[in-house]
Formats: structure tokens, C-alpha cells, sequence
């Protein structure tokens, strides 16, 4: 004998239909976390000569949600055309050792590998976090 039953799908559909809104929010919000904690770390450890090049340090978030990336930039430049910043972190400093201790040539590189791990778990953190807000 066939059984049958209704049920309300009304908060399953909406939430479905909440779902990508959701995780774009949730995203944004851990972009935004990412990105100033990124040049906070950066700060951090970037080469002090006339800390020229600590403030710097500039970054954007672009396509805020799922999709969106970080853009790190540390253009300084001295006289106006040498970007110093280029040359300590891509030209190697000329071979030259940084002279402040605790400090690192490839500054936005280094920052990113001790944190990326964080910045990970704040990401799905923040989408579960929204998904949560609409009924999941």
C-alpha cells in the first residue's frame, strides 16, 4: 500500500535560493579581514630604511565574494623613478643583506605563507557563518 506525505519546502527553497547571496556575503566579509591583516603582516616585516616603504604598502580587493581576490602592492619609489620597493622584493635587494633585523626581502610573500592557513579557516568561517544567516 502506497503511502504518500507533503511537506513544506518553503524555507529549504529559500534557502537554496539565499545560497549563492550567502556566500558571496560571507566571502566579502573574509576578503576584507584578509586583505588588512595581509598588510598588517606585511608591515610587519617589510625592510625600515625610511619606512617609505611600510606606508607604502597598498592592497584592493577585486570581485568582492566567491570569486573575488586580493591584490598586494608595495610600489615605493626613491627619486621620484627607482621603485625601490621591486627591486628589495623581486631584484633581491641587489644581493645586498637587509640591514634591520626580523625584516625579509620578499615581505608579501612571507606574510601570505605563516598566514594562509588562518586566512583560510577565516574564509569558511565567514560563508558558514552567512549560509547560517539564511537558514542553513
Amino acid at each position: 500500500m502506497a503511502q504518500e506525505f507533503h511537506i513544506d519546502r518553503t524555507r529549504l527553497d529559500r534557502a537554496l535560493r539565499q545560497s549563492p547571496k550567502a556566500v558571496n556575503k560571507g566571502a566579502a566579509v573574509a576578503l576584507g579581514d584578509i586583505k588588512r591583516d595581509w598588510v598588517r603582516e606585511s608591515r610587519d616585516i617589510a625592510p625600515l630604511d625610511s619606512s617609505n616603504l611600510r606606508r607604502q604598502l597598498q592592497s584592493e580587493v577585486f570581485e568582492p565574494g566567491a570569486n573575488g581576490y586580493i591584490e598586494i602592492r608595495a610600489n615605493a619609489t626613491q627619486g621620484g623613478r627607482f621603485n625601490y620597493g621591486y627591486y628589495i622584493h623581486e631584484m633581491d635587494a641587489g644581493g645586498k643583506s637587509l640591514l634591520t633585523p626580523g625584516t625579509e626581502k620578499k615581505f608579501l610573500d612571507k606574510s601570505a605563507e605563516s598566514r594562509i592557513g588562518d586566512w583560510a579557516q577565516w574564509l569558511e568561517e565567514e560563508v558558514e557563518k552567512a549560509l547560517r544567516s539564511e537558514g542553513w
